[in-house]
């Protein structure tokens, strides 16, 4: 459902805006670039923007910085007399200056306009987290996936300052982002809503749609479309107990599609973990898309990791627990999952958060395993583990970096959960185990996964 209004998010207010006034002037011949004049600059969520002038269409260059920042840029076509510019990835309470020009179609450029403006403080429950880093990450971005007394997505910059955020209901939990840029964010127990790196929503699917609440776990597919994970009642073991299934949504037309069921695949008679039970029989966590359309879906209370066909109609292979198709190596057994990719057709990294180590000796760490389908074997070929160790037993994400390294994130606080250690903490990581950037969470119940990302909407280091 497509929305008119913007909401959910952060608003910076405008200090010191510089308003330059538009003149009326004859179009200009299209090898030549037209002169954008400012009407006005603008407060949007989540971010600030000049809303520009302009006598015929043109692309449009801006650069802006401040002393504390390097410079972006952003360059968007403008079609209209009227266009407005974002200016992402900027942090608050800073002054920023900024160059706004008209590009031709022949690459030349019109005389600047130039000017400055102040973003507003954090609002007081964001402002209550605190964001501390060492070194330096592979991507610029890192969204955070926050439950605290603020609850939402949280971006932050390598120097783990503020960039961008937009506000939820509840829990953030899970987010994906579509061929266009937009994301698709998780609102647990409200629903999931596409969202622009503006902040406004586009399209909507409100939780209950269908008899569907999404939780955990959404992810873009190929064809644009969106698959996202829902529980699902059915009968079992004498009982009616609560499974999951995974659905796909079209956003432009709301279409949804129920894909694939755990009561469709595995048999609650014979597939129950020794944690499970009748209100939550697998506890789906996770679901990723494999190299060749597979699906790869992680059953927390299963302590299992399953491979389903780019049919929907099989299972290609289970890795751990009841079941498992491969043997597990002792260093590479695992209990209680999170966000498992395959990295490669036979290696897979996912989050160990280590439930079945003997008490005294827990711990959580990034792991990833090669699958032998000739032998089905599967081996420990790399982990992480910090120094001190940092036992999550719920929560937790990975992400392997196109340079080879590795982003591992712990995810819970001892303060809400019995048994954990502590902090909140991801690190990136080389293969040989050398930390390169950290980012410690405070004040924080838990951060549900980490998520490098290059640009929030298309900012980028000036060339």
């Amino acid at each position: 459902m497509a929305v008119a209004q913007v909401v959910n998010a952060r608003r910076w207010i405008i200090g010191g805006a510089l308003i330059v006034c538009g003149c009326s002037e004859p179009s200009a011949p299209a090898s030549q670039p037209i002169q954008p004049s400012i009407s006005s600059v603008d407060s949007l969520d989540p971010i600030s923007a000049l809303v520009v002038k302009l006598t015929a269409p043109t692309t449009l260059q801006l650069i802006y910085w401040s002393d504390s920042t390097a410079k972006l840029e952003i360059t968007i076509p403008a079609d209209s007399s009227t266009a407005t510019i974002p200016l992402l990835r900027t942090r608050a309470g800073t002054r920023y200056s900024y160059q706004l020009r008209g590009i031709s179609a022949s690459g030349l450029s019109s005389a600047p306009v130039s000017g400055k403006l102040t973003t507003a403080t954090l609002p007081a429950d964001l402002a209550q987290l605190s964001f501390t880093t060492t070194g330096t990450p592979t991507n610029p971005v890192t969204m955070l996936e926050v439950n605290a007394t603020f609850k939402g997505f949280v971006a932050v910059d390598a120097q783990g300052q503020v960039i961008w955020y937009w506000r939820t209901t509840g829990p953030p939990q899970a987010f994906t982002r579509r061929a266009n840029g937009n994301f698709v964010f998780n609102d647990l127990g409200v629903g999931l809503f596409e969202v622009t790196a503006e902040g406004a929503i586009v399209h909507r699917l409100d939780a209950g749609t269908a008899g569907t609440a999404p939780h955990h776990d959404v992810t873009a597919t190929p064809q644009n479309t969106i698959l996202f994970i829902a529980h699902e009642d059915g009968a079992g073991r004498g009982t009616t107990i609560t499974g999951d299934a995974i659905w796909e949504w079209v956003p432009e037309t709301g279409a949804l599609i129920k894909r694939w069921t755990t009561f469709d695949a595995l048999d609650p008679a014979v597939d129950w973990g020794s944690r499970s039970k009748s209100s939550d029989w697998v506890h789906a966590n996770a679901l990723s898309i494999g190299p060749h359309g597979n699906i790869i879906f992680s059953m927390y209370l299963l302590g299992q990791i399953i491979s389903i066909a780019p049919d929907w109609h099989s299972l290609e292979w289970r890795l751990g627990g009841i079941g498992s198709t491969f043997t597990v190596d002792a260093d590479a057994m695992f209990d209680g999952q999170h966000n498992p990719q395959l990295v490669s057709p036979t290696d897979i990294i996912f989050f160990d958060n280590g439930l079945n180590r003997a008490a005294g000796a827990q711990y959580s760490r990034g792991l990833e395993v090669a699958l032998d389908t000739v032998a089905h074997s599967a081996h420990r070929v790399w982990q992480f583990r910090p120094s001190p160790d940092i036992f999550a037993p719920i929560i937790g994400s990975i992400h392997r970096f196109e340079n080879g390294n590795t982003l591992v994130h712990f995810g819970v606080s001892p303060v809400v959960y019995q048994g954990a250690t502590g902090p909140i903490a991801t690190f990136e990581v080389t293969g040989d185990g050398q930390v390169v950037w950290t980012l410690i969470t405070s004040n924080a119940k838990t951060v549900y996964r980490a998520t490098p990302l290059t640009a929030i909407g298309g900012e980028k280091l000036p060339q």
